[in-house]
């Protein structure tokens, strides 16, 4: 009988909480097509919330700058059979260096030297559904071809009891029961992505007309100044900051719908089955959309999507969101909700 070594593979995925959700399908389809692989993340601290538990995850790694985190991290994953990067940091493929590791695949940008199999970004393309995007590296690197089987379904851990008491707790507070509230997230980490406040304002004294169910606020707790006015206005629930990710996460599972840009919330409700109301200016919906549940709301403009080659951050105007109407808005969620 032929033994074969185990494979084991270290992931880096360093970036925002949205852009974690989006790799666990292919996290999933490793595990799948080879089930004794043993699999190592590393993500910045605010995402091991939505990992730690996922049966095809064997580690979550906190990622740390600092030379004692480094070492930590070598001797972890010495002698791994894979590192797959799925960001563009340098000091994961740093550590996957001195680990020896023996096959290490990702994106060239600055590191080229540091990788066995470096890709440019051409030849992956990063134009289409995101986690076929990295499914793409995995093949075009490392030989495993999971770009055939179903990517669009995403996944979070499962919220704990004292969560889901917590989240019981909240609710009870506001007179909500579950299923019958409209939840709005209107800031994202990407200002450029965020729809004017204005316009929320205006959306919720639609909404309110329209189908006068409450509505919720979430987010996280650096936007509780800018989530003032809109709850001072429109006469809302706000629970800006007062939730973990995997609370608010939840909280949207217990929702009729959320509204919002792209952002961590749309990703967490398609993880979690809510329907999604969800608009694009900058970003490119084909490649960041939700593939279930979900409706898009896209101007299309020729400048659009406009977030990977930097005139995001120059574009002062925003057309592409701006003249979203709310009426527009409303009309997007008739296809979930009920009047």
């Amino acid at each position: 009988m032929i033994f074969l070594p185990k494979q084991r593979f270290f992931i880096s995925k360093l970036g925002g909480i949205g852009d974690v959700i989006l790799v666990t399908p292919v996290l999933q389809k490793i595990k799948d097509n080879i089930p004794d692989a043993e699999i190592v993340i590393s993500v910045y601290g605010n995402a091991r919330e939505v990992l730690e538990g996922l049966p095809y995850i064997d580690e979550v790694i906190v990622y740390e700058k600092s030379t004692k985190d480094l070492i930590r991290v070598v001797k972890r994953v010495w002698g791994f059979e894979y590192a797959i990067f799925f960001d563009l940091a340098y000091r994961p493929a740093l550590m996957s260096w001195l680990a020896g590791i023996k096959k290490r695949v990702g994106i060239t940008h600055k590191r080229k030297w540091l990788l066995t199999n470096p890709l440019e970004e051409d030849s992956v393309g990063f134009n289409k559904y995101e986690p076929y995007n990295m499914a793409n590296i995995l093949k075009l690197g490392a030989g495993i071809n999971v770009t055939d089987d179903d990517l669009t379904h995403l996944n979070i851990a499962e919220r704990s009891v004292a969560d889901k008491e917590y989240i019981d707790h909240l609710m009870n507070q506001a007179g909500l029961t579950n299923g019958n509230f409209i939840t709005i997230a209107p800031f994202t980490a990407f200002a450029p992505k965020d729809w004017p406040e204005e316009n929320y304002i205006r959306l919720i004294q639609l909404l309110k007309t329209e189908y006068r169910l409450p509505i919720v606020l979430v987010g996280v707790p650096k936007n509780l100044d800018r989530a003032k006015p809109i709850e001072e206005a429109g006469g809302v629930i706000n629970f800006v900051g007062k939730t973990s990710f995997l609370q608010m996460a939840e909280l949207i599972h217990r929702s009729s719908i959320i509204i919002g840009s792209c952002s961590g919330h749309m990703h967490a409700a398609a993880a979690v089955g809510t329907p999604a109301v969800v608009l694009y200016g900058p970003g490119d919906p084909e490649r960041w959309a939700p593939k279930h549940k979900c409706k898009v709301i896209y101007l299309n403009y020729s400048c659009s999507p406009c977030d990977t080659d930097g005139r995001t951050q120059t574009c002062g105007e925003r057309p592409c969101l701006n003249n979203i109407a709310p009426e527009l808005v409303v009309d997007a969620t008739k296809e979930f909700l009920i009047r």
